[in-house]
């Protein structure tokens, strides 16, 4: 932007000093009145204060307007171009309203010279219209990026907000299962001890003098206390999770970290009793699943990603498949044997598909 006013700038000092150098001036005097112009607004670019910079274009256009309504109409051209750098830069509703007015002012006064130099009026015109136009669709531009910066900064915030919830919420989650395993414990396993060591101490006393009843309340005390073994046993049954709702929780875990990296959401599909998916198999749909993220996004160019989980009658079958294109025939790098190895550790099979995508099926019999 300041590379054009320059140039035109320059095009009209050029301008005049050609046309005014044909009167009764000197060049010496022609330099002088040229240059005091351009030092006062060279000057207004430079300075980065809105009060300095509106002071000399000030200063400039009166000292422009001397010069116009005096003998050199010739100078209105730089008149106009200050006029319309301060409407540009820093001007209010009010001060363009009274830059408008003097432009049309000077314009009328001076009529007749400028309908003798009517080119140059119109190709200056011309450009300023293009100017302004580029300059109001920047600030537009400027404006739109801000609001988008401030949009991003607020999804970064809430994405961080959503991280540390999740991690609150995990926190609290654990220490309630704390709570309700201490408490059970305390109100189910305590109390049933402290009265069993009770009677402990009652059956040291009788059974110095009472061996037969002494050995009764000591047979109570050991029924008392497998039943206590019993309720700790159903407790702890009772606080773990199966099988199934732990390694699906896993998965689901997976997944949510590579939509976190990759901001592609993928799908998870399970039918069957789950139940019969042991740890060990778990554990492979684990490591396997990882390794196929890892290679999808390393090689992969789909955007789109499945894991579907089937418990059928003889066979346990998880595939994970992708919309990317494979070309030429699959490669099997360190991952895929990876992946081959642990599946054939609990009695599976490995399948890989290029149809439609990309798909890795494990069929594991039950």
């Amino acid at each position: 932007m300041k590379g054009r006013e320059f140039f035109l700038q320059g095009l009209a000092v050029l301008f005049c000093g050609q046309n005014v150098l044909g009167g009764q001036l000197s060049i010496e005097q022609v330099i002088l009145l040229l240059s005091v112009h351009l030092i006062i607004y060279l000057s207004s670019q430079v300075v980065h204060t809105i009060a300095v910079k509106k002071i000399l274009l000030s200063v400039d256009m009166a000292y422009l307007s001397v010069l116009v309504i005096g003998q050199y109409p010739i100078f209105m051209i730089l008149l106009i171009l200050v006029l319309l750098a301060y409407w540009c830069d820093i001007s209010s509703p009010m001060e363009k309203v009274i830059l408008l007015v003097g432009i049309l002012g000077i314009g009328f006064i001076n009529i007749q010279h400028i309908l003798v130099n009517w080119f140059i009026y119109s190709v200056l015109t011309i450009s300023e219209i293009c100017h302004y136009w580029d300059r109001s669709k920047l600030e537009t531009f400027n404006k739109q990026r801000t609001i988008l910066m401030g949009q991003i900064s607020s999804l970064g915030h809430a994405v961080e907000a959503s991280k540390q919830e999740k991690k609150q919420t995990t926190y609290i989650t654990k220490v309630s299962e704390r709570n309700q395993l201490a408490q059970k414990l305390h109100d189910k396993i305590g109390h049933l001890l402290a009265g069993n060591v009770m009677q402990l101490e009652a059956i040291k006393l009788i059974i110095i003098k009472d061996q037969a009843k002494g050995l009764e309340l000591m047979t109570r005390v050991i029924e008392s206390l497998r039943g206590g073994m019993e309720e700790v046993r159903y407790t702890l049954k009772e606080l773990k999770p199966a099988a199934s709702e732990s390694g699906l929780s896993q998965v689901k875990g997976i997944l949510e970290g590579f939509r976190e990296k990759s901001g592609i959401v993928s799908e998870l599909i399970y039918k069957g009793d789950l139940e019969r998916i042991s740890l060990d198999i778990w554990f492979v749909i684990q490591e396997n699943l990882k390794e196929t993220l890892t290679n999808f996004m390393k090689y992969s160019n789909g955007d789109q990603f499945e894991v579907k989980i089937e418990v059928l009658h003889q066979l346990i079958k998880v595939s994970f498949k992708d919309n990317g294109f494979i070309k030429g025939p699959i490669k099997s790098g360190l991952g895929l044997i990876g992946i081959e190895e642990r599946t054939l550790g609990v009695g599976g099979k490995l399948i890989l598909n290029i149809d439609n995508g990309f798909e890795t099926i494990m069929l594991i019999k039950r």
